[in-house]
């Protein structure tokens, strides 16, 4: 062949914030180590690799010498290193200070450790918007990578997926170049001979391009049944082998040898998109039910191929819809950045906020499909841990370190409902009027936790093949994407759906205590609708001891009369105590007398429900947070070795508590697994009460630390 093709390899290493140290050496050394070994022996390879901040940062301290043997691939010119946000942020979601602060980071990490700046990126899940070709250049970015998907969703043949284009916004230009879809299915899965058929049809067809790869490191080892077929079975050295076979016409080059050597392709102005996966999986339950079963029908009519480019699902940022736990994260991300901005000056306060900030804006906690980690606690943990120590420092600066207590009035979750934030020494809570005058947030300040963050259960779109999993792994080596594995058997027992988003001190009213399978399956009231009652509100002075008084009228159906009832909520903070109080008043403003069992609902987590440093104290009594019980107590207790405190909480009379733990059933690269979520305590109290009469009742919850036992 006259004209060469220059083949572009770019690989992404990542690990998320908060993952588990034996998840970074198990990646480290059946992938990342030993694609740098058979790399060594190919000299005639060329490859472009992204490492995630997260993954530098464990390879710092667990593996230098990783780093200085890929310095030495990249002195010889053999590996490009790209940047990125240090830690693996969606750009087109933090502020745009963020975006440059998380950019920049990387870079000077790339300039420090292997001697010069990265020209191109890896961009965050390949989550792309028209605005971005702006927001990268101003930083420094000549190029990235998309998916083939994002060119054709713009009207590009699947013939011209080559070379790199121009994508421009105001002037501003960066380049891409395409990922091709053939080659992301067919490396590592296929044979390496098919890889080279690819490459030679495209050389033919358009000689002296370049052609691009790019995908997951993990892919070469992590994968299931990957490190067998990668390595064992020398797949690598056999793909290496036969570029190296075929170097008359084909010859590798990092992206910025192919960005200096290959002429423009043209110019392309890509939508709002991802690749095809994640459109689909950020949309609603139902649409993406929908949008799986037409591709399903449009493949048997052998129409896909032809279809494919006019149909997407959603973009990034539904996910913030179809999940409130994900848009909370987000919008308390939003809150603490604004507040390190407005910071009066730059300190060693203000680095150690921003850098908290960073690895809180690490993308995996915030979304869910087959790899992010939304219903992972420990990642969701990771990140609200990293949130509200960088709230701490901010706090400290803007506050003067003054112990303080305040209140202010605000749309927290951006739903266009005003919330109420608490703030004291001890905790930040949030409390959502509208949404049955819940306690959407509790953070507990002095040990950086948010304890009531649980992830509700909700239908997902994969549900309907767990019935179908097995519990049996393949010995072929195939796409995670195609894997339909159970990690244990029984998980259609745990398909169980929530009516309300799982928060804190959501009321219901029944004519009598239901059973706990009817609790497991969040039955309907049956003799109110307070769950979802909404409550005008008031906020008490910014004091020592701030509050948010809450107040609604509804009616309770008791013995066939619907008795007017107003309801008066409290939740309150102090300044000077470790104490965090909520209290309930209702009257009966009706004729007759009206007599129901309320419940108060709170979801708390532990985060490890099997850890034998973790339990909750009833009558004395030590529980698994995973453990179903009713008890009759005016007093419960989480205990949390690890973190080393107690919360209490104490109710002002005795009522029946009942316990059961929170678990999903979501997916993984490795197939569909049970994850416990958090620990639901309900108390149910009967309310009696004469006309023109009031009753009451209040919690204190008191965190204490020196827990440790």
């Amino acid at each position: 062949m006259k004209n060469p093709v220059t083949f572009c390899i770019a690989l992404h290493n990542h690990q998320p914030v908060g993952n588990f140290g034996h998840v970074f050496d198990d990646a480290f050394r059946k992938s990342y180590a030993p694609f740098l070994d058979v790399l060594h022996n190919h000299p005639t390879v060329r490859v472009s690799l992204h490492t995630s901040g997260p993954l530098l940062d464990w390879m710092e301290e667990h593996q230098p010498g990783y780093l200085k043997r890929l310095k030495s691939f990249v002195d010889a010119g053999r590996v490009e290193i790209l940047g990125g946000g240090y830690y693996e942020p969606i750009l087109t979601i933090i502020p745009r200070r963020d975006a440059a602060m998380q950019i920049e980071t990387m870079a000077a990490f790339v300039k420090r450790r292997f001697g010069r700046r990265p020209r191109g990126i890896w961009l965050t899940e390949r989550i792309w918007e028209p605005g971005l070709p702006e927001l990268l250049a101003e930083n420094g970015v000549e190029y990235t990578l998309l998916d083939e998907s994002h060119f054709r969703a713009s009207g590009v043949e699947p013939d011209a997926m080559i070379g790199h284009y121009v994508a421009e916004k105001l002037g501003r230009a960066v380049h891409i170049f395409p990922i091709r879809k053939d080659l992301r299915y067919a490396i590592p899965f296929a044979e390496p001979e098919k890889t080279v058929e690819i490459l030679k049809k495209l050389g033919e067809a358009s000689p002296g391009t370049c052609v691009t790869y790019g995908d997951d490191g993990e892919k070469f080892g992590l994968w299931p049944n990957t490190y067998d077929w990668v390595y064992e079975r020398r797949w690598l050295e056999k793909f290496f082998d036969e570029l190296a076979k075929n170097s008359d016409w084909l010859t590798t080059a990092t992206l910025s040898e192919a960005f200096d050597r290959v002429p423009a392709t043209g110019r392309s102005y890509l939508p709002a998109t991802s690749y095809h996966e994640m459109t689909q999986w950020a949309l609603p339950t139902e649409a993406g039910v929908a949008l799986e079963k037409l591709g399903e029908d449009l493949k048997k009519r052998g129409e896909w191929e032809q279809s494919e480019r006019f149909i997407r699902g959603g973009f990034w940022d539904n996910f913030l819809v179809k999940y409130d736990e994900a848009n909370r994260l987000h919008k308390r991300m939003l809150r603490v950045s604004e507040k390190i901005a407005r910071c009066p000056e730059v300190s060693a306060h203000t680095t150690l906020a921003m850098t908290a900030l960073m690895k809180g804006q690490c993308n995996c906690a915030y979304w869910h499909g087959l790899f992010g980690g939304l219903y992972l606690n420990y990642l969701r943990d990771a990140v609200t841990r990293h949130l509200a120590q960088a709230e701490s420092y901010a706090d400290l600066m803007l506050h003067g370190g003054a112990s303080s207590a305040r209140v202010e009035v605000a749309d927290f979750d951006l739903d266009g409902r005003h919330d109420v934030i608490l703030e004291s020494p001890w905790y930040r809570a949030v409390v959502n009027p509208a949404d049955g005058g819940t306690l959407a947030d509790l953070v507990l300040v002095r040990q950086n936790f948010d304890i009531t963050n649980v992830m509700t259960r909700r239908r997902e779109i994969y549900h309907e093949r767990v019935r179908q999993a097995s519990t049996a792994t393949s010995d072929g080596v195939v796409s995670a994407h195609d894997m339909i594995v159970a990690k244990e058997t029984g998980l259609e027992e745990y398909l169980r759906y929530d009516r309300h988003t799982r928060v804190a001190f959501r009321d219901r009213a029944f004519a009598e205590i239901p059973t706990l399978d009817q609790t497991l399956s969040d039955i309907p009231e049956s003799v109110g609708r307070l769950a979802d009652l909404r409550y005008d509100f008031s906020v008490g002075p910014d004091s020592d001891s701030p509050r948010a008084r809450l107040v609604a009228s509804t009616e309770i159906s008791a013995d066939g009369v619907a008795a007017p009832i107003r309801i008066e909520k409290e939740f309150r903070v102090a300044a000077d105590t470790p104490e965090f109080v909520v209290s309930y008043r209702w009257t009966n403003t009706g004729a007759t007398a009206v007599r129901f069992v309320w419940a108060a609902e709170m979801n708390f987590t532990l985060l490890a429900a099997d850890a034998s440093d973790r339990w909750v104290t009833v009558n004395g009594l030590r529980h698994s947070p995973r453990e179903s019980f009713d008890a009759t107590t005016s007093l419960v207790a989480l205990h949390d070795g690890w973190q080393d405190f107690t919360m209490s909480v104490d109710l002002d009379s005795k009522a029946t508590l009942r316990q059961y733990p929170i678990e999903t059933v979501s997916q993984s690269e490795a197939g569909f697994e049970r994850t416990y979520q958090g620990t639901c305590l309900v108390v149910y109290l009967t309310v009696a009460i004469e006309p023109g009469r009031a009753a009451t009742a209040s919690f204190t919850f008191t965190v204490l630390t020196g827990a440790k036992d």
